[in-house]
């Protein structure tokens, strides 16, 4: 294999029915000059010409190189020989699929090659040894704000892929990479979906077309050729839920399912408002068949979502409800409801004591904080709230 020629193994990472995945060492990186060293070495010894001596110096230099810097490191994938691979046919249409998209769509947050040779079946990427998102569970349990920070980056590769008719169709915690700067790196391209009909379609015309927790569950049995953005979408809404709730999986849908409290963010975190504008953002990703039309349709549009509510979150802001809040000035009372007369055209109270008088149509909302008596009013239409607040219960 014309790999040996600059990777050096070092140990398998995993094996499967089409192929393995090993870790080597580029050996391009250790460019030394050892004539100095060697010669020396050979003046005591008294033989110039020691060969042997040589390569021992240049295995020891390069074990030390292998310790020192995992960025010498290489994942090297590659197929089984035709009769020992299930399916060779289809798994050498995949590489070839899997090669192509990470070359087309190049971003620092989608997985790099760094070498490949596609005769002889195989490609090398960067290797992580910090592992995936799914063993950091703990960085981001609760924090809406940091969590949506560090997967944007991925969120924006992913909407490179779209731009360029990829679907990545496999994106989940154990295929996002953390890297030396704690930065997440999408991966395993291995299921990738041309959207352009021109290119070759490998699949059958029914299959699970992804990893089944992760995956739509529309998407299941579906034609291959149906497939689009959005199921990206699906996996990146669960993927954001999975690292705030720190919980390994959802079950279908039911991120803010009434009759599965047990899944829904702001009964997890009663007291974190946040989550009410978070489970606003994930409504539009993770939905039912029958609502699949109406969410985001790439990831250039879940990009300007996640950004709307970053700066919104980095402003204090929150989901407006009737519920008690935490007062923003004193920081130790909450707001109460004090007057709601949306359903009635005029009210005595808030006339009598804020000296308001709503206009036709219009109506008010005054919150009273109980413990420094701060006070918010929001006009809103007699017959609806503005499309901020969550759905009223009063």
């Amino acid at each position: 294999m014309q790999y040996k020629e600059r990777w050096e193994e070092i140990e398998e990472i995993g094996v499967g029915g089409q192929g393995k995945v090993i870790r080597v060492f580029d050996m391009q990186k250790v460019q030394l000059d050892l004539s100095i060293l060697t010669e020396a070495i050979a003046d005591i010894r008294g033989n110039r010409r020691s060969e042997e001596l040589k390569e021992k110096i240049r295995k020891g230099i390069a074990k030390i190189a292998r310790a020192e810097n995992s960025m010498n490191h290489g994942a090297l994938k590659i197929l089984h020989s035709p009769n020992k691979a299930r399916n060779f046919a289809d798994a050498e249409e995949r590489l070839k699929r899997e090669l192509n998209a990470m070359q087309e769509a190049d971003h620092p947050n989608l997985l790099k090659v760094l070498d490949y040779n596609l005769q002889e079946k195989w490609f090398v990427s960067r290797y992580y040894p910090n592992g995936t998102l799914q063993d950091r569970s703990d960085w981001y349990t609760g924090q809406v704000e940091r969590a949506l920070t560090a997967i944007r980056p991925v969120v924006e590769g992913v909407a490179t892929l779209h731009r360029k008719g990829f679907v990545h169709r496999d994106i989940k915690p154990e295929n996002i990479f953390v890297d030396e700067q704690e930065q997440l790196i999408l991966g395993d391209f291995g299921l990738v979906f041309f959207e352009d009909p021109g290119h070759t379609r490998i699949s059958g015309t029914y299959e699970n077309v992804g990893s089944t927790d992760w995956m739509p569950p529309w998407a299941t049995r579906m034609r291959i050729e149906d497939i689009n953005p959005s199921f990206d979408i699906f996996s990146l809404g669960k993927t954001i839920w999975a690292m705030v709730s720190r919980e390994p999986i959802l079950q279908l849908w039911y991120h803010n399912e009434p009759s599965e409290p047990k899944f829904n963010l702001e009964k997890i975190f009663p007291d974190k408002p946040e989550m009410a504008l978070l489970n606003n953002l994930l409504d539009k990703c993770i939905v039912q068949y029958e609502h699949e039309k109406k969410f985001l349709k790439n990831a250039d549009l879940l990009l300007k979502e996640i950004d709307s509510l970053l700066n919104a979150l980095r402003l204090g802001a929150d989901l407006m409800s009737d519920s008690e809040r935490p007062c923003r000035v004193c920081g130790l009372g909450k707001y109460q409801l004090k007057v709601n007369n949306r359903d009635r055209y005029y009210d005595t109270t808030i006339y009598n004591f804020f000296g308001l008088r709503p206009p036709g149509g219009q109506a008010f909302k005054v919150f009273v904080c109980d413990n420094c008596g701060n006070v918010q009013l929001f006009s809103c239409q007699r017959d609806s709230d503005p499309p901020g607040w969550a759905e009223s219960t009063n």
